[in-house]
């Protein structure tokens, strides 16, 4: 009895054995299979950073290609490009031959002129501001001869005097206005009335080409050739306003009249020289703007800028008289005296006529030059001193 006691007890212990080592198979069995997915889930990401690490190779070869290719698609861009406005060129070229209508009408372009004259006004105004702000900014600098000479060429030897001569009696602002009208009034008159600008033998030619025209052929094909003409200059930019050369010049006036502004050593020089290329922005617009007109908008008649140079002997009749008296006997009084300079541009028509044949020129004044008397600014340099004590500053010369 006994042994079956022991036997039952030791088949119990057994099956408990069992039971036990079945729930370890288990435990076992479920930690391998976490450690499997635990091992696929790190396998997984290398996966997934291989593919990305391929990707980007792929994206840098193509990357690669795109740089090399690029060079050569700029190329045939800018061959795209000159391409078409060659053929919009010859495009507008043809059309102005077909068009015989003007694109404006001389009322246009006076009001367009009446836009650049008072452009250049309000910037001489404002520079002179700027030089006669302080007192201190008068009579401070040295010129040189070149300076001297590069002054004359620009305003003349009286127009230079007189600015000279303010500076020791009057300090007037007057006379350096009048001679910052005078220096864009000059390059405007320029690129107004050429060709080419810039270079004087292209320039030549054209005009010489024009004139034959004009002596052969009637006015249709005369005024048609000069737009077409005009329009290549203009693509080629060679009638463009000269900033730098404008405003050097503006420099070297306002050293003559005295102002130290304009010195390198003056910290303020290129800040001042910056608002003086600021402010000439839109007189650089408004005569683009007129050259446009004139020289490819109208094809019927020449449009020119009238301009007196210095010393032109004053006749009322094909001038205005700026800042005098300009009754009938006071106008007698000053015929033939020397003009100072021009201050406002004027405009002539030349009218080409005839009827299937060579052309006949009838010149009119349609707006007068304003223009001013040496006397005149004597005249305000003599009052202004009246009010000024008798300490003078003299313009050294290097």
């Amino acid at each position: 009895m006994d042994d079956r006691v022991q036997l039952a007890t030791r088949n119990q212990e057994l099956r408990d054995l069992n039971d036990k080592l079945n729930g370890v198979q288990e435990q076992l069995e479920s930690r391998e299979a976490s450690i499997q997915n635990l091992s696929g889930e790190v396998e997984n990401p290398k996966g997934e950073n291989e593919e990305l690490q391929r990707r980007n190779r792929n994206v840098e070869g193509e990357l690669k290609d795109a740089r090399t290719q690029l060079p050569e698609s700029m190329a045939d861009h800018a061959n795209t490009n000159a391409l078409l406005d060659a053929r919009t060129a010859e495009l507008k070229g043809a059309q102005t031959f077909l068009n015989k209508a003007d694109l404006f009408s001389v009322g246009d372009v006076k009001r367009m002129l009446t836009t650049l004259n008072a452009e250049i006004l309000q910037c001489s105004a404002w520079i002179v501001d700027k030089v006669f702000d302080l007192l201190g900014d008068i009579g401070q600098g040295n010129v040189t001869k070149e300076d001297l000479r590069v002054v004359d060429m620009s305003i003349g030897k009286q127009l230079r005097s007189t600015l000279e001569k303010n500076l020791v009696t009057a300090n007037d602002p007057l006379p350096l206005q009048v001679a910052l009208q005078v220096v864009p009034i000059n390059h405007c008159s320029n690129i107004l009335r050429k060709f080419d600008p810039t270079n004087d033998t292209a320039n030549t030619a054209f005009q010489a080409t024009y004139d034959l025209i004009c002596a052969t052929h009637d006015v249709a094909i005369a005024g048609r050739w000069r737009s077409i003409a005009m329009a290549q200059l203009t693509n080629s930019q060679k009638f463009g306003f000269d900033m730098s050369a404008v405003v050097s010049t503006i420099q070297t006036v306002i050293s003559v009249a005295g102002g130290s502004r304009t010195r390198q050593s003056d910290p303020s020089c290129s800040t001042f020289v910056q608002s003086i290329e600021e402010h000439l922005e839109p007189v650089k617009k408004a005569v683009a703007i007129l050259k446009h007109a004139i020289g490819q908008g109208i094809t019927s008649l020449d449009l020119l800028p009238l301009v007196w140079a210095y010393s032109q002997p004053y006749d009322w009749k094909i001038m205005e008289l700026s800042y005098g008296d300009e009754g009938e006997k006071a106008c007698e009084g000053r015929l033939g005296t020397g003009i100072i300079g021009t201050i406002d541009i004027g405009l002539e028509i030349v009218s080409k006529r005839g009827h299937d044949g060579p052309a006949r020129a009838e010149t009119d004044i349609v707006v007068f030059p304003k223009i001013v008397l040496p006397e005149t600014l004597e005249e305000v340099m003599t009052i202004a001193s009246k009010g000024i004590s008798g300490s003078s500053v003299v313009i050294d010369i290097l």
